[in-house]
């Protein structure tokens, strides 16, 4: 909670003044933009940390509070279960995004080895395939 607090994407309370001193002075340091530029090097993109993790955030609270909203009437025709599952699609790859940059980072802390760019890149839609892609049970 401590770093979504510092860059701004929780409106949780502030952590405690001791927390959020060490934390700013762990961010302040340059190794977290060395870091995340190893991390942008590997995505073979930059990087924008703080809106990735925020569209994330939205993503989450979408699924897990307002995904359920209506959805009952919307699995009844076939455009709304599919618009259902692309909405899904497009929050589950949100999420997925911001996790293997979180997953990059944690690695490049720890000193171990980054996977392949082919891994990577293939990261965010082999998850949404693993949640979003189902059988049509709906079909007759």
């Amino acid at each position: 909670m401590g770093v979504a607090w510092l860059i701004g994407v929780t409106t949780h309370p502030a952590p405690s003044s001791d927390v959020a001193e060490e934390l700013g002075r762990a961010l302040e340091k340059p190794k977290l933009a060395q870091n995340l530029a190893t991390i942008a090097k590997a995505l073979g993109r930059p990087i924008d940390a703080a809106n990735l993790l925020d569209r994330a955030r939205v993503a989450r609270n979408e699924i897990v509070h307002d995904l359920s909203v209506g959805v009952v009437s919307d699995v009844e025709t076939d455009a709304g279960r599919s618009a259902l599952l692309q909405d899904l699609r497009e929050d589950v790859r949100r999420v997925a995004e911001a996790d293997i940059v979180v997953c990059l980072l944690s690695q490049v802390l720890q000193g171990a080895k980054l996977p392949p760019v082919k891994f990577v890149g293939a990261y965010p839609s082999r998850i949404v395939d693993w949640v979003c892609d189902v059988e049509d049970v709906f079909a007759s």
